[in-house]
């Protein structure tokens, strides 16, 4: 893993992180690679996974999250990344894996990676769906769930879901019973 400090930069209201020349011939990435690289800033941190160039734009949410500002000294530690590989059965120990329902593409036909992180020991799912030009998203899943809340989920978006529009996950109930129920399942 190399470690490099470097200042942030901008160009409009985005971040940005720029690699000069003399440090992308030390650094052994290609363009288009797909690296981790956790920034650094005081003592809090955050995982951006993304194409290696020699510009690359800050997502908000790290923004965000390490209080970043224009030329602000942050470390970063990259490392080239490396996909988990999907496990042959949905079951682990009495326990449904997502990432086995995890696709490989979007639907709008975005590349999706995922690796695993261990956080308080409990086992997450990091995926990250990234555009062939670079741009990138990501979230994060708890891995292992109970049967009987994944079923409850299924059954509670079969049934008061839509019906129509397969896109987006809506509920339709009003009872708030039912809707506190559905929210539980996403906290």
């Amino acid at each position: 893993m190399e470690e490099v400090t470097l200042k942030t930069s901008n160009t409009g209201n985005k971040l940005l992180i720029y690699f000069p020349l003399e440090l992308r011939t030390i650094l052994s990435y290609t363009k288009g690679e797909l690296i981790r690289i956790i920034l650094k800033k005081n003592d809090n941190y955050s995982c951006l996974i993304t194409k290696f160039n020699h510009t690359i734009t800050i997502k908000k949410a790290i923004v965000n999250e390490l209080k970043l500002k224009k030329d602000n000294k942050i470390i970063l530690k990259i490392e080239k990344f490396c996909q988990i590989q999907k496990p042959n059965s949905p079951i682990y120990e009495n326990k449904i894996d997502l990432l086995f329902f995890l696709p490989g593409i979007t639907k709008k036909g975005s590349e999706i990676y995922s690796e695993e992180v261990i956080i308080n020991e409990e086992s997450f799912i990091r995926a990250v769906s990234i555009h062939s030009r670079g741009s990138s998203s990501q979230i994060l899943l708890k891995r292992f769930i109970e049967p009987n809340l994944f079923g409850k989920l299924l059954g509670q978006i079969q049934a008061e879901g839509t019906k129509t529009n397969y896109n987006v996950v809506e509920f339709c109930n009003k009872s708030l019973f039912e809707l506190k129920d559905f929210i539980y399942f996403f906290i």
